[in-house]
């Protein structure tokens, strides 16, 4: 699993225009194809939070993964028999995307599942 802390931009890299625009690219992959821990920001953590916040509901959505994702990382990684070392890796992202996929709690669980579509669970 490849680490990804920090994304800055929109990666084009090899994307091929179609009629002058760049194609739908995953030149970047899915964001459950790297790992994530404290000092990161990218639309992936967003998502990381978005799950989490069905879960718990205190993380805020901000793309950032401050102390306040760390700590509700940690968290759902004890409640779901996990290491609790802060660190969304593939197991991490299992239990979340299992959790994202079926949320059914009101208010956070829409976005929830669009979050776990939309981080490639």
């Amino acid at each position: 699993m490849k680490m990804r802390k920090f994304l800055v931009g929109v990666v084009l890299t090899g994307a091929t225009l179609i009629g002058g625009a760049a194609a739908p690219a995953q030149a970047a992959g899915r964001c459950v194809d790297y790992q994530y821990s404290s000092g990161g920001y990218s639309t992936c953590v967003g998502h990381i939070q978005s799950i989490l916040r069905q879960y718990n509901q205190v993380t805020a959505v901000d793309n950032n993964f401050g102390p306040a994702t760390l700590t509700a990382v940690k968290q759902f990684q004890r409640g779901n028999g996990l290491t609790a070392d802060g660190v969304v890796g593939a197991n991490t992202w299992r239990k979340l995307c299992a959790f994202g996929k079926s949320a059914t709690y009101p208010p956070y669980a829409a976005a929830a599942r669009a979050a776990a579509n939309a981080a490639g669970c």
